[in-house]
């Protein structure tokens, strides 16, 4: 019996040892599987934050290209307001010379003189300035002391330019020749010295001159024009005109005009009594 029992006592460890092993290979096998359960959760949760990176991302450079596209709009309706309001004031610039290439003569010229007028109102500032005098009615009333103390007055628009274009201004410069026909009163009330010696009254009486002179408006963002400035070669015409130095110098000091082309006919009219925004004449 006592062998029996060693062999029996042999076998056991065996036993227990596959046991152990077994319950070794059982734990790893749990491991395994909670690791690769582990694994492929961090996979799916990885490539669900991917997705919605990815979700994200194109969101995000959708609202850059809407954001894009409306700069763009913005940026073409601003120029094309630029450029149509470019062209306005050159179209406004245009049509006052068409209307008052003759002056403003209400007495001779009723209908174009109104509609002259009704033209110039809707497109001046009410205190529209310049240099010498403010306001609109003294404007008009510069036109017409011109058309009626001259026998006749025609002008001529040479050429039209933009020249500056900011933002709430837009400038136009106009070339242009205006010929004036000398009679009697134009040497009364434009040259009144003058007219005291009537030997050269008589010989400047019937005579035409021409005056180059720049016109420049500056219209403000409403379209209207706000102040304007003028540049004469008055100088040269009265040279042309007589034909002698020291005969033209006498007209000259004798000569009512400003320095910018202007009558002093009232006390409205002084030199350099307004300062200007952004002058671009000299």
């Amino acid at each position: 019996m006592l062998p029996a029992f060693r062999r029996l006592r042999h076998r056991e460890p065996p036993a227990l040892a596959d046991d152990a092993r077994g319950a070794s290979q059982r734990h790893l096998s749990r491991s395994c599987r909670a690791a690769r359960r582990h694994a492929a959760l961090s996979r799916r949760r990885v490539a669900r934050q991917l997705t919605e990176s990815h979700h994200e991302l194109e969101a995000l450079r959708d609202e850059v290209l809407a954001l894009q596209r409306r700069r763009d709009l913005a940026q073409s309706a601003k120029l094309n307001a630029r450029m149509h309001a470019t062209t306005l004031a050159l179209d406004a610039t245009r049509h006052f010379y068409e209307l008052f290439a003759f002056g403003y003569d209400p007495a001779r010229r009723p209908e174009l003189s109104r509609r002259a007028e009704q033209f110039l109102r809707s497109v001046m500032a009410e205190d529209v300035v310049c240099t010498e005098f403010r306001g609109v009615d003294t404007f008009l009333q510069q036109y017409e002391v011109s058309s009626t103390t001259h026998a006749s007055m025609q002008v001529t628009l040479k050429s039209l330019s933009v020249v500056q274009d900011e933002a709430g201004s837009i400038s136009i410069m106009a070339e242009a020749i205006a010929c004036f026909r000398i009679k009697r009163e134009t040497l009364q009330r434009f040259f009144p010295t003058i007219i005291l010696d009537e030997p050269l009254a008589q010989r400047l009486i019937g005579k035409a001159y021409e005056l180059t002179y720049d016109k420049v408006f500056h219209f403000r963002a409403d379209g209207r024009i706000f102040q304007h400035e003028s540049r004469v070669d008055f100088c040269s015409s009265i040279l042309q005109l007589v034909g002698d130095p020291f005969l033209a110098l006498q007209l000259l000091q004798a000569s009512l005009m400003t320095k910018h082309g202007h009558w002093k006919v009232n006390g409205l009219v002084q030199e350099d009594r307004h300062a200007l925004v952004k002058p671009l004449l000299d």
